[in-house]
Parts: structure tokens; sequence; C-alpha cells
């Protein structure tokens, strides 16, 4: 299935999918597998996004959804920002939205109105760091015809940042449909570049930055340091790789025994940071990473390569 094959059928099928039942509808699973997984050959082919399609949690959403998450800004629909495709409620047709997760903010405002003025300002803010709109998107409200202010597509509607719209009856060929895509994705990754929540990753004092390959760009260092520090990616790297500092043999469980959770052991990226520039990065707990204890870790930075835990090693064991 290719992503006009996806959109077409979602438009033709979903009103009267949600006449019937939701458990094992064969809608709602195309719209988490198939849908999904066209999406997904397009943006991400090598797994480094996220992509999840939803019909609804339990019952039919009246505007179902495919999203793709960068893991370092957002997992998850609920919170943070990431494009989108949109189904409009009436099924007349679909945006691809760069848009932001409305859960969280329902949550924290308690009027509706409150919450879409502050995904109004959020959206505001975006466009301001974005500059221009990706080639073929508009920063125009969208329209997703919702049958109730309180639901979550008025919300949504509150939370566009830019978007591109297709009608049922004229939507695109694939190509444009695959540009489309690869034009807000690069917009959603120059924002997370730019977001100061994201890109002022705070260094140490003996944490320095100068020396090959820093010199060169020093985004690819707090890309570098960004990656390291995302909390999922730490509990899967600690998950698979344990407590033992592989550099200087450190090992948490046996020099605490008394804590449960002895998990202060870091992850290190392995990715030379050469690399990161104008890529996404993989993310494989097993093969990307290292544990190491914080003065290894720590250390390491200061190594000529610090992707090189080999070399590191060698440097270390001969100075002891």
């Amino acid at each position: 299935m290719s992503i006009r094959q996806s959109i077409e059928y979602v438009l033709a099928n979903y009103a009267d999918a949600m006449a019937g039942p939701f458990k094992d509808s064969p809608v709602a699973a195309y719209l988490r597998q198939d849908f999904s997984e066209a999406v997904r050959q397009v943006t991400d082919p090598s797994g480094d996004y996220k992509v999840e399609g939803s019909a609804g949690a339990g019952q039919w959403a009246r505007s179902p959804w495919v999203a793709i998450f960068d893991p370092l800004i957002t997992d998850t629909a609920q919170r943070g920002y990431y494009p989108v495709y949109l189904v409009r409620e009436d099924f007349s047709g679909v945006y691809l939205s760069l848009n932001q997760g409305v859960t969280e903010v329902r949550n924290r405002y308690p009027g509706a109105k409150d919450a879409k003025e502050a995904l109004r300002g959020r959206a505001g803010d975006i466009r301001a760091r974005l500059g221009n709109p990706p080639e073929g998107h508009s920063v125009a409200p969208i329209n997703l015809r919702p049958s109730s202010p309180q639901n979550n597509s008025a919300f949504y509607e509150a939370g566009n940042i830019c978007s591109a719209f297709y009608d049922v009856h004229s939507i695109p060929v694939d190509a444009q449909l695959n540009a489309d895509l690869t034009a807000v994705l690069k917009a959603y990754s120059f924002i997370s570049d730019a977001d100061p929540d994201l890109s002022s990753v705070a260094l140490e004092e003996d944490e320095p930055i100068t020396g090959a390959p820093f010199d060169e760009d020093h985004t690819r260092f707090r890309k570098h340091k960004m990656i390291e520090r995302n909390p999922k990616v730490s509990r899967l790297v600690k998950s698979a790789q344990g407590l033992v500092c592989p550099a200087c043999g450190f090992d948490f469980r046996t020099a605490y025994p008394g804590l449960e959770n002895p998990n202060y052991i870091e992850a290190h990226h392995l990715i030379p940071i050469s690399q990161l520039k104008g890529q996404r990065v993989r993310s494989d707990p097993n093969t990307d990473f290292a544990v190491l204890c914080s003065n290894c870790h720590r250390m390491i930075h200061r190594f000529p390569e610090p992707w090189d835990l080999a070399g590191f090693k060698k440097t270390l064991v001969r100075r002891c």
C-alpha cells in the first residue's frame, strides 16, 4: 500500500466502519498497520522515527490519525509536536499537519478556551522559529469539521503549525505526497535543532568542545548529548547492557549492594559526531551505545575519538 492508497481507503471506509463494532475492526487495524507502514517506508525504513496510527482507544475516534514521532522530542501523540495525518470528521479530506499533542495541554488547563489559546501560542512560537513553511505547506488555519468544540479535532485545529490539505476528490499522486512528507520532516528536524528546550544542552565546566570534530559544528555535539540524555534511550541501553562499566570494570550492583536499582550508570552514544548532522540517528541500544560510569563517561568525551571505546579502554589500562 502507498500513502495515496491508504488515504483513499480510510476516507472511503471509515464512516461505515464507525457504524459497527470497534473491536477487531479491519479499518482500525488498517490505520494502525497498513497506513502506518506506508508512511514508515517513505519517512524512515531504517526505524529511526516512531510511526503510529490510531482509530481511537477502545472506541472510534471521530478524526483518526497517523503520526510520526522523533523520540528526542516525543514518543506519544499526547504531548510535544510532530507531523501527523489528520482526517476530517466528515471524511472530505486529510491534512498533513505539523501539529501538537493536545492531551497534555487539555489536562493542564481547566477550560477548553484556555487550552486552545495555549496551543495557538505554542504554534505561533514554533512558526516564528521555522520561518517560511516547508514547500507545499501553508500556515493557514486548518478545518477538521469538528462536530463539537470539545472534540480532539477542534484542539488539533488550534495546535496546527503548518499543513498541506488533500481533498477527497483530488488526492495527489504518491510522488507529491512523498515530497510533502519529506519536506515537513525536514522542517521538523530544523525546529528540533533550534528548540531551546532541546538544543541548549548544559555542558559541564570540564567538558570542552575544542578540537576535532567539535570545532566544525557545535550543533553536532549538542545532538550527541541530547541523544545520550534522552530518558527512554538511557533506560533501553541500561536494560540491554547492564550496570557494569566496560571501560574500568566498575560494577554498581557490587559496589552498592543495598540499593535496589543502582542505575546511575550512563549511556554513551558511539556514533561518530561527524555523522550526526543532516542525518537521522539510529538508536539501537545494543550496538549504538555503551554504558559507562560517570568518571569514564566524562573522560571519554575528552578522548580524541570518543566513539572508540576499545581505544579509550586501552589508554585507560595503560595509564593505570
